[in-house]
């Protein structure tokens, strides 16, 4: 199915605002003393910049067909994106080094199921024969012992230490990657992140609606179907102004106020919504 509807100009101008202020963003991001928190906070910022203008690339070229089910896709990364941000947003210092590090979980989980597929004719030989990935393993269990005791969610149980339960997660030929979180950061889940930013709604009606979009079940198409471009655009442009708000509040990177009221007022309040009580 297809997001259908003429182009609205005014996203246009809200771009070309937004634009402006993330280059400001950027350039105060650069500028930050510690080398970990610029280095996360610059992957960041750059995921959700990098799907927002993707989508509005996509939305806005009005002379081809826009698939519903694509920018659907798009909207929960955007969303998964913005949510890495706010994660971090509560304590940048403390948490930039279990956002860079968190790819040790990410690698052995490569590696270790990647055992079984070697030969795949998808696989580029050279990087996939069984030596290269018996040493990208190696690696990758080390790395992990080192920094993986954070990203632990299978407790220790009574004896045991969690220096017992990453040895027995990590077991040659027995590797456990599901006691990994698959998500960096230590909160539970999405919806904890979302309910600190008073955005717990995003979770139970944007996100869940669009998980059909990324799944392909039998309503991916419909979630979005008929959409105006124009609004689904419209909401990349919100979770980006919300992201590049926070990321600054929490930088001390100082904006002009009118950008910050902007940023504040028209981007990200209308994600600060709560449901009326009965």
């Amino acid at each position: 199915m297809e997001i259908t509807g003429s182009w609205n100009p005014q996203v246009d101008a809200v771009l070309d605002q937004l634009c402006r202020i993330a280059a400001d963003l950027e350039n105060g991001i650069r500028k930050l003393p510690q080398a970990e928190v610029r280095e996360a906070s610059s992957s960041l910022y750059s995921n959700v910049s990098a799907v927002s203008s993707t989508l509005y690339k996509i939305c806005r070229d009005t002379s081809t067909r826009c698939s519903s089910q694509a920018v659907g896709g798009l909207l929960r990364m955007l969303i998964e994106s913005s949510i890495s941000v706010f994660a971090f947003c509560r304590d940048p210092g403390k948490r930039a080094a279990m956002y860079l590090n968190y790819t040790v979980v990410l690698r052995f989980r490569l590696v270790a199921r990647s055992m079984g597929s070697i030969g795949c004719p998808f696989l580029a030989a050279d990087r996939y024969d069984s030596e290269t990935v018996r040493l990208a393993k190696a690696t990758a269990k080390r790395d992990l012992l080192q920094w993986g005791t954070q990203y632990l969610k299978r407790k220790p149980r009574q004896g045991e230490t969690t220096a017992d339960v990453l040895a027995e997660a990590t077991k040659e030929g027995s590797e456990r990657t599901d006691w990994f979180r698959d998500h960096w950061f230590p909160e539970q889940n999405r919806s904890e992140v979302l309910g600190y930013e008073q955005m717990a709604w995003v979770d139970d009606v944007l996100y869940g609606w669009l998980c059909s979009c990324v799944h392909s079940d039998i309503w991916a198409g419909s979630p979005l179907a008929g959409l105006d471009r124009s609004h689904a655009a419209m909401v990349a442009m919100v979770f980006w102004g919300a992201s590049v708000l926070r990321l600054s509040e929490a930088l001390g990177l100082s904006l002009d106020p009118s950008q910050t009221t902007f940023l504040r007022d028209t981007l990200c309040s209308p994600l600060q919504w709560t449901p009326k009580k009965a």
